[in-house]
């Protein structure tokens, strides 16, 4: 992964195939892309070091993604695009 972009553009597409329907009207996201994708903006954040408060964000939004899927990717998506609209 070489930009902001390209992560936001994979979680994006990402976003697409993980989407899940559960039982009850629920959905949820779910598969080894989505998961793949979660460990990269991990990846991605800690060495782009934009300091403790937006990292830590991520990684709390990255460790509760059961159950939580859907809000909690709508976070991480968007703290990552948060230096990418600030051309970091």
């Amino acid at each position: 992964m070489s930009s902001w972009q390209e992560l936001i553009n994979e979680g994006e597409a990402v976003y697409k195939q993980a989407y899940q329907e559960g039982g009850l009207g629920s959905a949820f996201l779910s598969g080894p892309e989505y998961e793949t994708w979660v460990a990269k903006g991990i990846i991605f954040m800690e060495r782009a070091h934009l300091g403790e408060a937006i990292t830590n964000r991520f990684m709390d939004a990255s460790t509760k993604v059961t159950g939580q899927s859907i809000p909690r990717y709508h976070t991480m998506l968007g703290i990552l695009k948060a230096p990418a609209e600030m051309g970091e």
